[in-house]
């Protein structure tokens, strides 16, 4: 009987995306790096930059923030910043996104190299992601799909997606036992950092570094929903020996407000005032630290969240991370 990892297709990839795979994510194997800041109050943007500068070069176990950041993109690179703009309230915040821009255009990265998106334009604008004037060099805002607008859809690449039947066929898509994945991580971008927020998912647990990237690059994923509590494995098939895995350069989560429990839909009696960042090259081992996060805000008759949140062990099992806490150094920041 076939499993679901060989329906795995990777056409325009092959061999090589599988090589780039274990040379992007031999470090992690063995040991894995989670650096977190946690701040006293809502930051300012100055306390952010360095929240920011102090949790990269710390993951990154550089010398500077600069060597970190040099390390991750170089002025060549076309650096796509996956957000999440889905949620009222607890989208990726404004000011967290700019630092990051601004930090990778101090290490050269063209403006208009950096790529920000997410899967659907409606959501970019409802949040307020807008495009830029035009003429100016600046950031593209760029979306997989969506209502049509001033935000470019790029749409989906055809020659790269997952095949699978263990699915809900009522759920499908036109795409039947398919899903694509976007053209912005197969053709557009070189690097991607990913910069999901802080929050609970019925389904997936958490809505972390792995769930959001994987669920956000590919179409047809209504058919992935589970009826119970079993989650969504097809997330760890998303990374392996795919796009994601070649391209990820780093995972920022927002923490500065975070959600414990509804969702995809928020309530702010939910809500906590987090005021963290968590940063990590490896996203299994930061989803794994947010799991407990979380767990630690859901008390009674809330239920911890790790059945739904499986897919991080089926993940770990094939080396694209590591979830076993013993392994993973996870650094705690005070910021004043």
């Amino acid at each position: 009987m076939k499993t679901r990892r060989e329906f795995i297709k990777t056409a325009c990839l092959g061999i090589a995306a599988g090589a780039a795979w274990g040379s992007a994510w031999g470090q992690s194997v063995g040991r894995a790096y989670v650096s977190e800041a946690a701040f006293a109050d809502d930051p300012s943007r100055e306390q952010l930059r360095e929240a920011l500068d102090i949790a990269v070069q710390q993951a990154l176990l550089a010398r500077t923030p600069e060597s970190a950041w040099r390390s991750l993109v170089e002025p060549h690179d076309v650096v796509a910043v996956k957000i999440c703009a889905d949620a009222p309230l607890i989208s990726t915040t404004h000011r967290l996104l700019d630092e990051i821009v601004l930090r990778m255009i101090s290490v050269d990265v063209l403006p208009e190299n950096i790529l920000i998106w997410d899967k659907r334009s409606d959501d970019l604008y409802r949040y307020d992601y807008a495009p830029p004037d035009a003429g100016e060099r600046r950031p593209q805002i760029l979306a997989s799909e969506g209502v049509e607008g001033t935000i470019r859809r790029v749409g989906y690449d055809e020659a790269v997606y997952i095949e699978d039947e263990e699915d809900l066929a009522a759920r499908r898509s036109e795409d039947g036992a398919f899903s694509f994945f976007s053209r912005i991580v197969t053709q557009l971008a070189t690097k991607i950092i990913s910069v999901p927020t802080l929050r609970y998912h019925p389904i997936t647990g958490i809505y972390g570094g792995m769930a959001s990237l994987a669920l956000g690059s590919l179409s047809n994923t209504f058919r992935f929903h589970p009826t119970g509590s079993e989650g969504i494995p097809v997330i760890a098939d998303a990374w392996r020996n795919t796009p994601l895995s070649e391209k990820h350069a780093l995972t920022i989560i927002d923490g500065l407000v975070g959600a414990y429990h509804t969702g995809p839909g928020y309530a702010p009696e939910w809500f906590w005032d987090a005021r963290r960042l968590f940063v990590s090259e490896d996203p299994v081992a930061l989803d794994s630290i947010l799991v407990g996060v979380v767990n630690e805000m859901r008390k009674s008759p809330l239920r911890p969240v790790y059945r739904e949140a499986d897919y991080l062990r089926q993940a770990a099992s094939v080396e694209i991370g590591i979830n076993d806490t013993n392994d993973i150094v996870h650094e705690k920041n005070e910021i004043p």
